[in-house]
């Protein structure tokens, strides 16, 4: 899931994945998922690129969030 999320994952969807609270705070503590927003976590290293902050912002808005006009010029390379 975080693969097609450019490392990213939400709190939610790890709760789905069956990854409870105390799981999320313990991979955090031992460095294999790092906090980026409220929520929003990158897996194994903190975001660098331009395309895994953009990801971990749009999950941080929530369902139906999108990079749109200038944005998403700057992410696609434009």
């Amino acid at each position: 899931m975080a693969a097609k999320q450019a490392g990213n994952i939400t709190r939610r969807q790890l709760l789905g994945l069956g990854v409870d609270d105390d799981a999320i705070r313990y991979r955090v503590k031992i460095g294999r998922l790092y906090r980026v927003f409220r929520g929003v976590y990158s897996v194994g290293r903190r975001p660098i690129t331009v395309q895994e902050w953009a990801s971990a912002a749009v999950l941080a808005c929530g369902p139906g969030a999108a990079l749109s006009h200038a944005s998403a010029m700057v992410l696609w390379g434009y």
